[in-house]
């Protein structure tokens, strides 16, 4: 049965059935103001445009609510600014580096599942995102430790911001921090930062809970302000 239809003041032709919902093929309809015709947008695009403040862009607050929920900053750029489903970011939003890699591979500190990654044993490891087109005023960070295996824990640890790669400001230390224990576990810290950056960086500063200089993570997420590029 087809829908009642009604005419607009431009004289486009409207359903007049309304939903509360929309998938992302659906299209929302408008009007060009300076030459009142008709065009439409889906949903997904309009979203995308929103959230990126159109041109311009603008600035999108990225709040923690719980550990490993869809708030932060790697499951922002991995589904597109929350408009398509998400995939992994790392090498394509995010540039993943280390200072060493003994063990599991870098792409797992962004890929949303129990895995592990780790350093070798020398001092002084770390690992580096690098935001491809955008920035992070950083207000939380979360680090999840290694799904295999007991021990080598991270103790003391910095986190570090940079713009270009080479210089770089502390965010946040932990000295003989003994809150992870397990395996697949999950720490999220609050940080006072006034400057957004576009390199992020964990540096292990001193032993592990084992007392050697492995640095293994399973999981890497960050909040605050997002500022595109």
């Amino acid at each position: 049965m087809p829908l009642f239809r009604q005419q607009d003041a431009s004289g486009l032709v409207l359903p007049v059935e309304t939903r509360t919902t929309a998938i992302d093929g659906d299209y929302v309809f408008m009007i060009d103001a300076s030459t009142n015709i008709p065009y439409r947008i889906t949903k997904a695009n309009l979203l995308a445009g929103l959230s990126s403040g159109g041109s311009g862009g603008s600035n999108v607050s990225l709040n923690y609510v719980s550990d490993g929920d869809t708030n932060g900053l790697f499951y922002y750029l991995g589904s597109s600014k929350k408009t398509t489903a998400w995939v992994n970011p790392s090498g394509g939003g995010v540039i993943i580096s280390a200072s060493s890699t003994e063990s599991g591979v870098l792409s797992s500190l962004t890929d949303r599942a129990s895995s592990e990654w780790f350093s070798n044993i020398n001092a002084n490891n770390w690992v580096q995102f690098q935001l491809v087109s955008c920035k992070l005023q950083c207000s939380k960070y979360s680090i999840k430790t290694r799904a295999n295996n007991v021990d080598y824990y991270p103790r003391n640890w910095q986190l570090q911001g940079s713009n270009d790669g080479t210089t770089w400001d502390v965010i946040d230390s932990q000295v003989n921090n003994t809150a992870l224990n397990s395996v697949s576990q999950w720490l999220t810290l609050s940080v006072t930062s006034t400057t957004a950056y576009s390199y992020f960086r964990i540096l292990q500063n001193g032993n592990d809970s084992s007392g050697t200089g492995y640095l293994c993570l399973g999981e890497v997420e960050l909040y605050g302000t997002y500022s595109p590029q």
